[in-house]
């Protein structure tokens, strides 16, 4: 998967986990398909909800925040070509967080 659609996945659920009522876990999917446009991938949505929370209190939000980032994907490029957003594989993160790689 490039790199774009790792921090894309990123950023929509950092969005999606704050912005949507009742989710407690969000898992984001992005990926392009032969034939289509680049510009509008494939995006798979998977949520945890509180106890008591249906996906119809969420969903909405979820979709707004997808469809927002989507019609931004020019930004987001730029953005993301600025250095504007964190890139680095899991242990990279882990250990720029303070967390040890194991031996």
């Amino acid at each position: 998967m490039p790199a774009k659609s790792i921090v894309l996945s990123h950023r929509l659920a950092e969005l999606i986990q704050r912005d949507a009522p009742g989710v407690v876990e969000v898992h984001v999917h992005v990926a392009t398909r032969i034939g289509e446009p680049v510009d509008r991938p494939w995006v798979g949505v998977q949520v945890m909800l509180e106890n008591g929370m249906a996906l119809a209190d969420a969903e909405p939000t979820i979709r707004e925040k997808v469809e927002a980032e989507l019609d931004h994907l020019p930004d987001f490029r730029a953005r993301l070509g600025r250095g504007e957003f964190t890139v680095c594989f899991s242990w990279q993160c882990e250990k720029a967080a303070g967390f040890q790689q194991p031996a």
